[in-house]
């Protein structure tokens, strides 16, 4: 029987359309133009940086793709860009955090290759371990500490982290929240770096630090989910919110290094992708991010020993811990059952756990070359017609990592 497959420029659309996907999954939504918006961000930010995370979140979603289309199960879900994300992450993780000695970044560009297709690897094995709980950006934590953690012995490259204790700062306490300890503060100073602090808190979900940058994303968000897009700022301002009752470092809290984690959470705890939606789980989700930015400088004072950072872990163990204790389960214990037993669909997705989501419907072109399979079909029943299609009800495992390359002193215990 004669089989037919997509020409080589449908394909060539359909790995576009997988790739600007999961530059948008970090932050929980499946939309090509959002992601496309966001990759603007990121290069508007750091061109270096922005390279090598294109360059993973490409190699990783390839990557899948092959591995899905030779037979090996699990891999489904790259048709939504759910094995795209870790790999953009592992990549602006490494570029920010190393620096190749010779300043080629070559060799930079094949660690980020070699690990971001291992976060593929690592994302189907955690889905299969945890379902239906989804493993969002647990991959790029695991490759991305992997690397850094032996960075002190390559000598080809040096990196920004090192061995370290937190310091133990004296003195009086300053709650003023600015880029600089020179800059004045006044009221509006104050208002006006907060709602910096809140900006870039969504920012350094991508290692990112520019206001422009965070302004992009969030627009992004709002095109495809104005919920997710509203609680990954509120989660931000928690964020700010805690760095202020503790007495956090007020350039690090201008910074959003107190804000990335609880952003994340919050998302993914109130929008309802992973269960039930309503006031009562935004109030739970009010309080994950809350205790997500304690986990965070509690990892930060256990890593910096071993010069390492927590990047997004503190996220992914807050909203595990939070939806797996029940809290935001569907009102309807069938409706819930059944979204649970969705775990081939989400099991394949690279992340399992219970999913409302709908995202965007794919390109025109695509969809007239899978109308044009159909007609073939149609027309000629004794052949076999293979077709490429979405599953819009495939859950998002994701969900981002951040931290700071900022110019300006930076806490070691923010990330």
């Amino acid at each position: 029987m004669e089989e037919y497959l997509p020409s080589p420029c449908a394909l060539l659309l359909i790995y576009i359309d997988e790739v600007l996907r999961g530059a948008s999954e970090v932050v929980f939504i499946s939309n090509p133009i959002s992601g496309a918006i966001i990759l603007a961000g990121l290069i508007a930010y750091d061109m270096r940086v922005a390279f090598h995370g294109i360059l993973g979140l490409m190699v990783s979603t390839a990557f899948a793709a092959l591995l899905q289309r030779t037979g090996y199960r699990g891999y489904e879900g790259v048709v939504e860009g759910l094995f795209g994300f870790n790999g953009l992450l592992v990549g602006l993780g490494i570029a920010t955090f190393t620096q190749d000695k010779l300043e080629s970044n070559l060799r930079q560009a094949v660690v980020v290759i070699i690990f971001s297709m291992f976060s593929t690897i690592v994302q189907n094995a955690l889905a299969g371990w945890i379902s239906p709980m989804p493993c969002f950006t647990l991959p790029f934590n695991l490759c991305v500490m992997t690397f850094l953690g032996g960075t002190a012995s390559y000598r080809r490259f040096e990196t920004l982290l090192a061995p370290q204790l937190l310091p133990v700062e004296a003195g009086n306490i300053d709650y003023c929240i600015r880029e600089l300890m020179s800059d004045q503060c006044d009221s509006w100073g104050y208002i006006a770096g907060f709602l910096v602090a809140t900006i870039r808190g969504v920012c350094e979900i991508y290692l990112a630090n520019s206001d422009l940058s965070g302004i992009l994303i969030i627009v992004a968000m709002l095109l495809h989910s104005p919920t997710c897009a509203c609680l990954v700022v509120l989660g931000s301002a928690l964020g700010a919110a805690v760095g202020l009752l503790v007495g956090g470092d007020p350039i690090s809290i201008y910074n959003g290094l107190w804000g990335f984690n609880s952003a994340l959470t919050c998302c993914a705890v109130g929008s309802g992708l992973f269960g039930k939606r309503g006031p009562v789980e935004l109030c739970w989700a009010a309080f994950g991010s809350v205790i997500t930015v304690f986990i965070q400088y509690a990892m930060a004072g256990m890593l910096a020993p071993a010069g390492l950072v927590g990047f997004t872990a503190p996220f992914c163990i807050a909203s595990l811990l939070m939806l797996g204790s029940d809290l935001c389960r569907e009102s309807n214990i069938e409706t819930y059952q059944a979204k649970s037993a969705q775990g081939i669909t989400l099991a394949s997705a690279g992340g399992g756990g219970a999913n409302k989501r709908s995202s965007t419907p794919a390109s025109s072109t695509t969809m007239s070359h899978l109308r044009r399979m159909q007609n073939r079909s149609m027309a000629s029943p004794s052949k076999t017609i293979t077709t490429y299609s979405r599953d819009h009800s495939v859950a998002s495992p994701n969900k981002s990592a951040a931290f700071s390359r900022t110019q300006s002193p930076v806490e070691p215990g923010a990330i």
